[in-house]
């Protein structure tokens, strides 16, 4: 099966968080108020637990608003902040407020709603904000600070905002980096992603620093073009490369040049079991609206038939200077031993 060539489509940011989001997954943030009359909530990556993380200073939050109890959406009608200096209101939909960081300190955020018998109740909870003083960045392919990146992909870059102290501060929207060159890459400054600046990397291969501007932190990203691939390697520890016999399992495989991984890699490839009484293999695709090519990050379903090992031929036609290039990966097929 053949992947053809990438353009970047509105379908390719949903496909690439998906991946992603197999390397980190968010979660929810709630508190009953202050009245006990409302359920606050936000989507957090970071401790879901904790609800009163601060808000990054130029950061906005969405904060969803919902029924005690049954945690119906409650129809939001009023909602403030006690204190502007700190916190401020720059939008509601139906059942959600978003709000702004604006300085250090602490403050309510008061609302009235709607429950759906009708009734109109009021509720607040407290919030914090804080200007962040770290701000840790990450490739996701490895814990270098350089990695590769193919000419012209759409990637996501990790991130966190924190305290000194370690305190994550969040918030989407505040994006304090920059890159060296500018036409190395574009910053998506619109993207309301807590965990990943989104960037689409230039067409000229060559180095660019992605540098914080609040601290020290400071990552390159080596981009180079297709043909400069060189090999292949299966992504993950000994059980991400372990499937069960009966059992389809998902598995990552990321094309390198000079033996290090290519982060965030979409490129044409194609994948064909060498041991097909043993498994089949299948890279996974997804249908471009706009002009119906295909678009890829080198996932792989693995359909596990055997004990054995799974040996796989996985395709660059674009590698090697264009010349393409083929290699060889194995997973190891095992029986699932019950208790």
């Amino acid at each position: 099966m053949s992947i053809h060539s990438p353009r970047r489509s509105a379908l390719q940011r949903p496909l690439l968080a998906a991946t992603l989001a197999l390397v980190a997954s968010g979660c929810v943030s709630k508190l009953t108020g202050n009245e006990g009359n409302l359920v606050f909530s936000y989507v957090a990556d970071d401790n879901a637990f904790d609800f009163n993380k601060a808000i990054a200073v130029g950061a906005r939050l969405d904060i969803a608003v919902a029924e005690t109890g049954s945690e119906k959406p409650a129809k939001l009608q009023v909602a403030t902040s006690a204190d502007t200096k700190v916190l401020s209101v720059v939008g509601t939909a139906a059942s959600a407020v978003t709000v702004e960081g604006v300085g250090d300190g602490n403050t309510l955020l008061e609302v009235e709603a709607t429950l759906s018998g009708g009734e109109t109740v009021s509720d607040s909870v407290n919030l914090r904000v804080r200007k962040p003083e770290v701000l840790q960045l990450r490739h996701v392919c490895t814990n270098d600070s350089k990695a590769h990146y193919l000419t012209g992909n759409l990637v996501g870059v990790a991130y966190e905002l924190e305290l000194k102290n370690g305190d994550d501060v969040i918030g989407y929207g505040l994006h304090p980096v920059k890159l060296t060159p500018a036409s190395g890459a574009t910053l998506d400054s619109k993207a309301k992603a807590q965990q990943f600046l989104w960037l689409t990397i230039g067409e000229t291969p060559g180095s660019v620093e992605l540098a914080s501007t609040i601290d020290s932190h400071k990552l390159t990203l080596e981009v180079v073009a297709p043909a400069a691939i060189d090999g292949a390697l299966l992504d993950g520890d000994a059980v991400a490369t372990t499937a069960l016999v009966g059992a389809k399992k998902l598995i990552h495989v990321r094309p390198t040049v000079g033996g290090g991984p290519v982060c965030g890699a979409n490129t044409e490839f194609s994948a064909e079991s060498t041991a097909p009484e043993v498994c089949k293999v299948k890279a996974l695709t997804v249908a471009n609206a706009n002009d119906g090519t295909i678009d890829a990050w080198g996932w792989i379903e693995v359909d596990a038939l055997k004990i054995g090992v799974c040996t796989f031929e996985v395709h660059y036609p674009k590698a090697k200077g264009g010349a393409g290039l083929k290699a060889n990966l194995e997973l190891t097929v095992k029986q699932l031993v019950g208790p």
